[in-house]
C-alpha cells in the first residue's frame, strides 16, 4: 500500500467513475463497497468507515454524503424516537444523484 498522497494522485488520475470505484474498493476506503459500482464525485466523505455501498450502485457528480451531522441528534431528541444512525447505506442497484 502506498501513501495517502499517492492514493489521492491515482484517484485524481482515474477519469472514469468505474476505475475510481475500483481504486476506492481496492484500498478499502469505505466500510464496504460492492461489485459493479460507479463513483463520479471528486470528493470523499469525512467518515468513510460509516459508508456501506452495495452492488450496482452509481454515485453521480456533486453528491455529498453527510455521514455525521445535526439531523441524527435532532431526530433522536425530538421525542419521535427515530434514529438516522444506520442510514448511511446504499442499497443494491441504486443511482444516487444530486
Amino acid at each position: 500500500m502506498g501513501t495517502l498522497k499517492t492514493k489521492l494522485k491515482l484517484l485524481l488520475l482515474a477519469r472514469n467513475g468505474v476505475k475510481r470505484a475500483e481504486i476506492l474498493k481496492k484500498d478499502k476506503v469505505f466500510y464496504h463497497m460492492g461489485e459493479h459500482c460507479y463513483w463520479h464525485p471528486w470528493n470523499i466523505p469525512n467518515e468513510t468507515y460509516l459508508l456501506n455501498i452495495h452492488n450496482n450502485v452509481a454515485v453521480a457528480a456533486n453528491v455529498t454524503f453527510l455521514t455525521h451531522d445535526v439531523m441524527d441528534w435532532m431526530f433522536n431528541y425530538s421525542g419521535g424516537g427515530t434514529s438516522l444512525s444506520n442510514m448511511s447505506e446504499a442499497s443494491k442497484s441504486l443511482i444516487i444523484a444530486s
